[in-house]
């Protein structure tokens, strides 16, 4: 069934990086079906509710090829000069059909990263996050009524300047209440992500003030869904970020099936190589 737009990815917009956007236009010329058509690539951005930015670019293509040089990569450096700060930016990427035309054989986007740059530091990229229809996202939710996450390698150190921090993106109109748990028991509860919003969770709040160090695992749940990434970075300055990485969504799927149902995905799978 074809599609007049892509879901749009989210990305935050951490102060003090300057953001680069260059999307694979020749695989989204793949998703089209054969023909003449014109797509609106659009992005805003978003603090707090309010919508900062929106811009679009026009693009044509002819039988999946772009119609003309591609255009250049979309930079958000408006932040770039600014103190961090808890609540960030965050932008929302898509693409849609001039004239609301089914166009696309597929809604979701190709795979590409942003990028982002600082004065004198590390450079880093990011995946976006899918703002909905993501499938292991829906079937949690009905499985087990909340949203969760998971995250694994999580290292706290006063002494070594070394902090992180959740990122969590509420890109819909409802608020979210989230909550953190941690490995040993402790939680960080009641964190509020308005709508249209986003916030920088410091991990290193769990501290005592006699502890130095913390080493564990976390997960997250929610009443609805977020996007939620890690951020390793500087306990005394969280601009100078050293890592980001998103993190896996707790899956419900099965993980045993009925002895009937797996002998006829294998005689499904066998006859397909036969083919």
């Amino acid at each position: 069934m074809p599609y007049n737009y892509l879901i749009p990815n989210v990305s935050a917009l951490p102060e003090g990086h300057r953001c680069l956007l260059g999307p694979p236009f020749a695989a989204i010329g793949d998703q089209l079906i054969p023909g003449i058509h014109e797509v609106d690539w659009r992005i805003r951005v978003f603090r707090n509710g309010d919508e900062l930015s929106n811009w679009s670019q026009r693009l044509r293509f002819d039988n999946g090829e772009l119609d003309g040089p591609a255009p250049d990569p979309f930079i958000w450096d408006r932040t770039v000069g600014d103190t961090w700060r808890p609540d960030p930016c965050f932008l929302e990427s898509d693409f849609v059909s001039v004239g609301d035309e089914a166009i696309f054989l597929s809604n979701i986007q190709p795979s590409f990263y942003a990028i982002f740059t600082a004065p004198g530091r590390k450079s880093f990229f990011s995946d976006s996050g899918v703002k909905f229809g993501l499938a292991i996202v829906v079937n949690q939710v009905r499985a087990y009524g909340k949203y969760a996450d998971c995250y694994l390698p999580v290292s706290i150190d006063r002494d070594a300047d070394y902090d992180e921090s959740i990122v969590m993106i509420n890109p819909y109109r409802k608020d979210i209440i989230a909550r953190i748990l941690f490995s040993d028991g402790r939680s960080l509860d009641r964190i509020r992500i308005n709508g249209a919003s986003a916030r920088f969770i410091r991990l290193s709040d769990i501290l005592g003030a006699d502890e130095n160090s913390w080493l564990g695992s976390l997960q997250i749940t929610a009443n609805n869904r977020i996007i939620t990434f890690s951020v390793k970075h500087s306990l005394a300055n969280p601009e100078i970020i050293h890592d980001y990485e998103h993190l896996d969504a707790y899956r419900a799927e099965r993980t045993h099936l009925p002895l009937f149902r797996k002998l006829r995905q294998f005689y499904g799978a066998y006859r397909a190589k036969l083919v």
